[in-house]
């Protein structure tokens, strides 16, 4: 069977020549996390080369550590640090 000629001289654009891939697209969860731990700890958010982006507000109840990730600072990556 015999394929039919493209009629539209157009119509090859829309075929990729190198698929590759597409950028990684993160949105961060929206979290109220919290630590159970003897010591004062402080949270900042950092980036993919481990450099601060900024500082996370942090409050301590009932001996537990509690933050909210993704509000202020939203990123994939967070470090505790003893403060």
């Amino acid at each position: 069977m015999e394929e039919a000629p493209i009629t539209n001289p157009d119509a090859e654009h829309t075929y990729p020549i190198n698929i590759g891939h597409g950028s990684v697209i993160i949105e961060p969860i929206k979290a109220i996390k919290e630590l159970n731990n003897k010591h004062r700890l402080r949270i900042r958010s950092i980036n993919l080369e481990d450099f601060y982006t900024g500082g996370i507000l942090t409050e301590y109840r009932d001996g537990a550590l509690r933050f909210t990730i993704g509000k202020v600072w939203p990123s994939m990556y967070y470090i505790p640090q003893r403060a």
